[in-house]
């Protein structure tokens, strides 16, 4: 899904000069480039994640930006599935990725979660349901810079590039130190606010 509604693109004069469908292929690729970036989804929904135990109080989920603990589920040697009722885990979405663990007020039979390969089940919501505004700007700046690239527009990002297996090169006063030539310094400022960096 896009990070900016069709309507709210438009409000850019480059974009709103293209067809609906057209506005909508860019929008849905700027989403892709920012969510690929940032390493993780933006726009609001619910997963179940299985997760190998590591006999801690704590395991990280897959996904950042979580709002709710929906289900947990302890997958036992003989495949039963003992429930962890979500009231007696917590989450912390603070830090470089999102950590579950077991509340203070604990009353479950676990107090870790057991070692083992794929024994943990835990379903959440993450997400915006949504999406910032300054999301939403930094979508269409990249959509209008990849406009640029596509119509061999001065990109300042770009010396040169060559599509038959694409390649590009930076140009010298880039500053981004970055790969993703296709986001603009602009919306790299904004996006850095929302990355999460993994040490």
């Amino acid at each position: 899904m896009a990070l900016v509604t069709l309507t709210k693109a438009k409000e850019n004069v480059l974009l709103a000069a293209m067809t609906d469908d057209q506005i909508q292929d860019y929008i849905d690729a700027a989403s892709s480039v920012i969510e690929r970036y940032l390493d993780t989804k933006i726009e609001e929904a619910t997963v179940t994640d299985i997760l190998d135990g590591n006999d801690l109080s704590y395991i990280y989920v897959n996904n950042n930006y979580v709002t709710a603990l929906t289900s947990a589920y302890i997958v036992e040697s003989d495949s039963t599935e003992t429930e962890i009722d979500v009231d007696n885990l917590d989450f912390n979405d603070s830090q470089d990725r999102c950590r579950v663990f077991y509340s203070v007020g604990n009353e479950s039979e676990y107090s870790i979660f057991p070692k083992g390969k794929n024994n943990i089940k835990i379903t959440y919501t993450y997400g915006y349901s949504e999406i910032p505004a300054e999301l939403q700007t930094a979508c269409m700046q990249v959509a209008v810079s990849m406009l640029y690239a596509e119509n061999q527009k001065q990109n300042p990002a770009y010396d040169s590039e060559r599509l038959g297996e694409y390649n590009y090169k930076l140009a010298a006063n880039s500053g981004t130190g970055s790969t993703n030539t296709a986001i603009p310094n602009t919306a790299l400022n904004i996006l850095d606010s929302y990355r999460r960096v993994v040490f």
